[in-house]
């Protein structure tokens, strides 16, 4: 079964500042442990503590993990160097948007959710609503937890 692990922080504990919105807002390294070469993966970031309700900070798909990772600083770009593809954040850009909660907040989850399925998604750049219409029939493989505080 695929597990998700995150190098720079164990799940549960906090993501580093880097990868935020106060430090580089760059991707964190993920390595995607028992990834099947013939399937399609979808990772979805979110942050369900925002004020205004679930927010996604980062969709890529069409992720065939041959190595099974997600190198660090994955380009803003809707199909990156290694061919998988990146989504509408709900800050409104493509790719990763890092961390970014109201300061003074109570410390905000963020959920990387890995999805897994048969064939690839034929659209580049997809909407969130329409990731998360995607998700719904896709196979939840794994999950990962980080933490954030400004």
């Amino acid at each position: 079964m695929e597990k998700i692990t995150i190098k720079s922080f164990k799940n549960g504990e906090y993501i580093p500042k880097v990868y935020s919105c106060e430090g580089n807002d760059i991707s964190p390294e993920i390595t995607i442990d028992e990834a099947s070469e013939s399937k399609y993966y979808m990772l979805i970031m979110n942050d369900p503590d925002a004020p205004m309700g679930l927010f996604t900070h980062w969709v890529i798909y069409n992720m065939q993990l041959k190595q099974g990772q997600l190198h660090e600083n994955i380009e803003k770009a809707p199909i990156t160097k290694e061919g998988f593809y990146q989504g509408h954040n709900d800050f409104g850009k493509i790719g990763y948007g890092g961390p970014c909660p109201p300061k003074g907040d109570k410390p905000h989850r963020y959920n990387f959710n890995l999805y897994m399925q048969d064939s690839k998604i034929d659209e580049e750049a997809i909407t969130v609503k329409k990731a998360y219409d995607l998700a719904y029939k896709f196979l939840k493989v794994a999950s990962y937890l980080g933490m954030y505080k400004r």
